[in-house]
């Protein structure tokens, strides 16, 4: 049986190694740990309820793997601190403790430790996304570019009611539509999918949508992140 430790010693209870190479285990919300947890966590409860406390023993130990910047390496054991993007990073990361920390059902209750250390890592994650979360890749799409940065901090301030972080959110989706421009001037460099949902503009469009239902009081209609967040509205 594959064991993993976090840095702090502790086991891992649910691990997925990727497929090609079996002795990789990603965190991100693309392909590692992360994301697998999202689309969980997104199911009528009933379906996981009984494993609910291992669920959120892994989160735990993803929040473990945190680095000081309050950014996520990409995967177990790397040394890297480069990538801020909802595929590798915190991006992806503060979606996860976003959906966790803004639930109020009574069938659902952190305690109040966990749920403190949450906001925590939810605090430092969305403050790296601020920092570091214009990227050049363009135009702004969801995986790995300003778009996704943009979501998350909108997620982030929906789940906290946190005014502040939906301004930042804001200021980078304002950032973002302006792409044309950027890409003329050379500060973003056009991928190879520039008009498709998670690579390109339509995944940007998604997140106007979204901010526009937020900031004239139509929260009824907003939907979520694509493919990531809007799970449960499906």
């Amino acid at each position: 049986m594959f064991e993993l430790k976090t840095p702090t010693g502790r086991r891992m209870p649910l691990v997925w190694r990727w497929s090609s190479s079996p002795y990789k285990v990603y965190l991100g919300a693309a392909h590692g740990v992360c994301g697998i947890l999202l689309v969980l966590l997104q199911c009528p409860q009933p379906t996981w309820d009984a494993y609910e406390e291992v669920l959120l023993e892994t989160v735990d130990c993803l929040i473990d793997f945190q680095l000081a910047s309050g950014n996520w390496p990409s995967s177990v054991g790397s040394p890297s601190d480069d990538l801020v993007q909802w595929c590798h990073g915190a991006p992806g990361m503060v979606l996860l403790l976003s959906l966790l920390v803004g639930r109020h059902e009574p069938e659902f209750a952190l305690s109040a430790a966990r749920r403190e250390t949450y906001l925590r890592a939810l605090s430092a994650g969305a403050r790296c996304v601020w920092e570091r979360g214009l990227l050049i890749k363009g135009p702004p799409n969801l995986c790995h570019g300003t778009a996704g940065s943009a979501y998350a901090l909108l997620h982030a301030s929906i789940a906290t009611d946190d005014c502040e972080l939906l301004a930042q959110g804001m200021s980078i989706a304002m950032h973002a539509a302006n792409w044309r421009e950027l890409e003329r001037g050379g500060q973003l460099v056009r991928g190879d999918s520039p008009s498709s949902l998670m690579c390109g503009v339509a995944g940007a469009a998604c997140l106007w949508a979204d901010l526009l239902c937020v900031v004239c009081g139509q929260r009824e209609n907003f939907v979520g992140f694509p493919a990531s967040l809007d799970i449960a509205q499906s």
